[in-house]
Formats: structure tokens, sequence, C-alpha cells
């Protein structure tokens, strides 16, 4: 604990230490009612200077009085303080303010009107840039600091939390909490300022992620509208869809139980493994019936366990269980198929009932597949779409902001520097095939007087490949501007790129076919798929059915043609086996200590990861490079930047400028990193009223 402690609470002594704290670079934190910067307020502030004095401003806070031993709100209130202090302190451009989660309290001070010219350091964003591996948390990263911080639930167990939360804690140990967060976000950063130096990070963290961080906590703040009407409509559809599948797996389920108690002669305990409800007395028309149910359409036998006074049982079926999926499917159905197809297993052993596995059943099954696995896949894409997406849009959705969704960026989450969204809803996840994802993207449309811009870029990961590998088949191809799936699908099926090109224009239906296949090999081989990985992976994404041989012919094919490419993968491996890291195109490390492992299977995967850090890494990098720089492209226009969505950016600006935007984003996204690619990155920008129409 600091020696040097203040608890400032009016704002005479707030004017009396603001002089000492001019010109010193600090640590901040915010306390606040709640997580939710657009509901919850601050109620104090902590700082922690260089020198080791720290304060708590306090701005609200519920205390006993000791005259009257009356609960009072006294204090600062935080509009005087952003007037008398804050504008003063993030004004000064000539120092550094480190928080911890920096965009969280970026929010809250921005609440206050408060306009930050200082230099703006993450804690956090630097923990994870000089090792990903480890847990980024504050409380997490204390113990390397000497120092133990208590979690936030030591404050819940106080009396008063529960009707004041934070503000009904005593006030000194909240003060003393927010002061041991700062005090410790300040021993970190002058650490990992050193670290970051050696390292070889600075550039990537000053000039990329920092930049980034402060941008995504613009979009955060915007959020993106909704067309309310077309979500309810669709929320109708959809439950009506998932209704219906649901009835016809009832109806063709227990036709199968019929089947199956007739086939055991009515002897209930002569049936495979079956899920099974009590029911007491079951109402059916207003008549109460002991012996029959039903179900739907169908009416079943109540089985009556031979113990006396045993409630009657019926069958009973969760389409929401994998298991008693599988039960259904295998047990009940005794579905026997022989494929070579590497299927998915559960922790058993046994063939799974995920989405995937039930894919590529269907296709292996064909007009043999019985009717409840097709009603099965439809009950989950509807059920999925009402529950993950519909319901949360309409629950999320800001009402006093054009029903506005908002979303949580995450720069610390996956290893490769992707960012993630999350908290309270995913956007990076929206379905974007199928009439699904149709559906589902053009409920997201521009404010009124502005257009959606949506840029994307063209084969990011592939040309990123052929740059670090300098395969010249893969060079050619993006540097003579020809298509890289026609190139794949013309070497997979002999044929010249020039005839492969000139079918596909004429629309012939065998050249798509394989068109789809090259572009299934260029972006499911690059990462190192087996045979059997890839067979799937076929099947699942576009239907089509190969043999393990002929899997196998396809990789062959891909690696002779692209040989450059399975050069760079060996080489990255053994990079990575000798150093345990990796690079990106910015100097981020992917740190791989399993690469040594003695168990194969670990080393397996640390060289794929290896190969996947560079390339997903190295877009990572190129994106959050252009995000700030678009973002403030946008500002000039009076729009603003509202999604990251894997290679894609979306943005929203006023109708008249929809046009120069989609330019200006088109040559920001490129510009920088194509001075120092071998192949050129291209991006394409689309306009529409919706997301959908702009793509």
């Amino acid at each position: 604990m600091s020696i040097a402690r203040t608890t400032i609470t009016t704002l005479e002594q707030l004017d009396a230490e603001l002089p000492s704290w001019l010109g010193e670079s600090f640590a901040w934190d915010f306390e606040t009612t709640g997580l939710d910067y657009r509901r919850d307020e601050p109620v104090g502030l902590a700082l922690t200077f260089a020198d080791g004095r720290s304060y708590y401003l306090v701005f609200r806070h519920t205390t006993e009085c000791p005259t009257t031993g009356l609960q009072s709100q006294r204090f600062m209130e935080s509009g005087l303080v952003a007037r008398r202090c804050l504008d003063v302190l993030f004004g000064q451009s000539s120092i550094t303010v480190v928080a911890h989660n920096l965009k969280f309290d970026l929010h809250f001070l921005r609440n206050l009107g408060v306009v930050c010219r200082a230099r703006l350091a993450d804690s956090m964003l630097a923990a994870q840039l000089v090792d990903e591996n480890r847990r980024v948390g504050l409380k997490s990263l204390a113990p390397s600091l000497g120092m133990s911080l208590n979690e936030y639930s030591t404050l819940q167990h106080y009396e008063g939390f529960g009707k004041h939360e934070i503000l009904g804690v005593p006030l000194n140990l909240v003060a003393d909490y927010a002061m041991d967060d700062t005090e410790a976000t300040w021993k970190l950063w002058t650490n990992l300022q050193r670290e970051i130096k050696r390292e070889g990070v600075e550039t990537a963290f000053h000039d990329v992620w920092m930049p980034c961080c402060i941008a995504l906590q613009e979009m955060e703040a915007k959020g993106i509208a909704l067309d309310m009407p077309k979500v309810e409509a669709a929320l109708a559809e959809y439950e009506a869809r998932a209704q219906t599948a649901l009835q016809a797996i009832w109806k063709d389920g227990m036709q199968m139980v019929l089947a199956k108690l007739e086939e055991a002669e009515g002897d209930w305990q002569r049936l495979p493994g079956v899920y099974i409800r009590p029911v007491r007395d079951v109402e059916h028309d207003g008549e109460v019936i002991d012996d029959r149910f039903l179900v739907w359409d169908t009416e079943l036998p109540i089985f009556r366990l031979p113990r006396k006074n045993t409630l009657p049982r019926v069958p009973w079926f969760n389409p929401g269980s994998v298991q008693q999926l599988r039960d259904l499917l295998f047990d009940w159905h005794r579905i026997a198929i022989r494929t070579d197809i590497d299927l998915n297993l559960n922790a058993k052993g046994e063939i799974s009932a995920d989405k995937d596995t039930l894919k590529v059943l269907a296709h292996e099954l064909g007009e043999a597949a019985p009717a409840v696995l097709n009603d099965i896949l439809e009950y989950r894409k509807c059920s999925k779409l009402v529950s993950t997406y519909l319901k949360p849009f309409i629950n999320l959705a800001d009402r006093d902001d054009h029903n506005c969704l908002r979303t949580n960026f995450n720069q610390t989450i996956a290893k490769t520097g992707r960012l993630s969204s999350s908290n309270p809803i995913n956007l990076q996840n929206i379905p974007s095939r199928g009439p699904e994802g149709k559906a589902c993207r053009s409920m997201f449309v521009a404010r009124r007087g502005h257009l959606l811009v949506v840029a994307d870029y063209n084969m990011m990961e592939l040309r990123m490949a052929a740059h670090f590998s300098r395969d010249p088949e893969m060079m050619r191809a993006f540097r003579e501007g020809l298509d890289l799936h026609t190139l794949t699908a013309a070497s997979q099926t002999g044929w010249t790129y020039e005839l492969a090109a000139q079918l596909l224009e004429e629309g012939d239906p065998e050249m798509k076919g394989a068109r789809q296949i090259g572009k299934t090999s260029n972006f499911g081989l690059l990462y190192g798929m087996g045979p059997k990985q890839f067979q799937r992976f076929l099947l699942v994404q576009n239907g089509t059915r190969v043999t393990y041989d002929q899997a196998w012919n396809l990789i062959e094919t891909f690696n002779d043609t692209y040989s450059g490419v399975t050069k760079w993968k060996r080489q990255v491996e053994r990079f990575a086996q000798q150093h345990q890291y990796v690079t990106t195109l910015r100097g981020r490390k992917r740190r791989l200590p399993d690469i040594r492992s003695d168990d194969m299977a670990k080393v397996r995967t640390a060289q794929r990861q290896a190969v996947n850090a560079v390339v997903q890494g190295s877009c990572a990098d190129i994106i959050c490079e252009a995000i700030p720089a678009i973002q403030q492209a946008m500002k000039e226009f009076g729009g603003s930047l509202l999604l990251q969505v894997h290679d894609e950016l979306v943005a929203e600006v006023p109708e008249e400028y929809a046009e120069a935007a989609a330019r200006i984003m088109e040559r920001l996204m490129v510009e920088r990193v194509n001075q120092e690619l071998r192949v050129p990155l291209t991006c394409e920008a689309g306009i529409g009223e919706s997301w959908a129409s702009a793509k």
C-alpha cells in the first residue's frame, strides 16, 4: 500500500492538490455503479502518479452522517469535477495517462464530456503484446508485481452493497480498493515499457494497437441501427418454422417409437434406450385420460412400470440435446453409415450429433436419410436464429437511439491478435451465407439520411500467404489479376487456366463445381488439413463428396501447384521449433512453447498454430492499422466506422458523402501495406441502406 494516499471529498481539497499534478503522467481508474457505460455512472476516480502519490476523488457516495446518523448523498458532483479537474488533467498533451482495459474507462470519461488530449496507454494491451499466453486481467498480473489485489466481490460482502451497490460500501474501503488498482497499473506499466522495448513491439503497440483501441471505443459507443419491424417479422417467421419442424420431429420420431414398440410386442423394457418423463392425469379436450397420451397427432400408449404405484411414463425427446439426438438416430433408428469421411466423435468415442456431423450424414445417406434427420437440421437452424440472434436483437436494442445494437470489441482474446466481439452480443458472428444470412444482414440499416459503406478485403489470407511464401504461381495469380480459385481448379482438373475461365464464363456446371472445390482447397489446405479432414470440410462447406483417394490427390496437386507455400510452411515450423515463437508482419510474437513438447499431438497443433499465426496475425495487423485511419476519414464526413467483421469494415456516412467515403475506404485499407507487400492487397466497397444491400 502506498504511504501517500489521499481521499478528496471537497472542491477545496481538489483545488489545493491540482497544481501538484500538472505535467505528471498517471494511472487512472473509474469506480462506477455498474459495467454498462450507457446507463451507469462514475462514482469516483483513482489516480496514481509516478512518485507514488495516490488519490481517490469522490464524485458520489452514500454515507452515514456523523451528526444525524442519516444516509445522505454528498461530496463532489461529477459535473463539477469534470469542469474543475478532468478537463485540465486529461487536456495535457505532454503527459501519458495509463488505464488497464482503457476502453472501459474512456467510455465514462467521454460520457462526462471530457476531451482527452493526453497520450493514452492501455497496460492490458501491452501485457498481451508481451505475452499473449498469460491472463492479462489486472488481478491475475498483480502477483508478478509482488502485489495481491482484492477481487471486486470483496466489496459485495458488505450489507450496504445490496441496496446502494458500491455507493453503500464504506468509503475508506472503496478508496483503498480503487487506489490499489491504480498503483498496480502504474507499476505494471513501468515494467511493461521495458518489456515492450525488449520484445521489439514498440511500433506495434504505439502505432497500431493503441490507435485502434481508441477507434474501437468510438465504434462501440456509436452502435449500428436495426430495422425493428423487419426483426420482429423475421422472429415470427422463424419461430413458426421452428415449431413446424419440432412437430415434424415428434411425428417422425414417435413413428419410430411406435414401430419399435410393435416390434417389441408392446413390452417397453425391450426397447432401446428411451427418454421418458412422468405423466400424471393428462387432460385432452377437457377430459382427463389415464392410459393414453397425445403427442401432436400421434396417440401413444402409456408405459406402466412393473413396480407398484409407479407414475405412468411416456417417451420424451428434447431436440436441443446432442445426446438425445444420438440416441434417436443411432439407437432408435440405428443409422449404420459406412463412410471414409472423418466424422466428429464425442468424449466417449461415439459418433457425435453436432451440426457438421448431421450435415455429413444427410449428404451421405441421401434419399435413404430418415425424415427426422432433415427435421432436426431445420429445427436447429431456425431455433438458433431465434435464440442467438433475433430475440437478443429485440431485447438488447437501444430503443432511444435508432434501435441500435452495441458490442464490445476485444483485442486480448484471440492469440493471433484478431479482434473479437462480445458483451452483450457477438456482432462478428452474424450469419452471412444463404437466405438466412441475407435476411439477418438486411436488418442492420443506416440511420435516416445516411448510408452504410461496406468494404471487404479480397482473399486477404491467401495474399498474405503469397507474400510470405513467395510462391511463384500464387504471386503470378495476384499480380496478373487471375482468379486464384479458378487457377487451383484448373490445376486439379488438368485444364489450362484459360480454358477453365472460359468454361466458367459459359456457365459450365462441371467447371462451377471444380471451382468450388478449388476455393475450398485454397482456404482449407493452407493450414494443413489431412485427407479425412478435407473430405468432411468439402462435404460440410458445399456438399461435395470425394473419396479418400480423391481428397489425397487434391491435396497433393495443391501442394505441387503451390510448392513454394508448402516449402514456406516447413520453414515456419522449423523456425518455431528453434525459437519457440513466430512473428507477424508488424513484429508481434506468437509464442509456442508446445512446439518442443514430448506429446506429438501438441507439437502438430503448435505447428499449425505457427503458420496460422503468421498469416492471420498479419491480417490482424493490417486491419488494426487501417481502422483508426478510416475512422478519422469517416469523422471528417460526419460519419463513423460501426463494425469490424473478420476482413470486413462497415461504416455509416451521410448520403451525400457515401460514394466519396467508399473510395477513401478502398484506398486507406490497402495504401500503406501495399508499399511493402510482394503482391497487391485489394478491397471492394459497396453502398446500401442495409448491410445486405451494401455487399
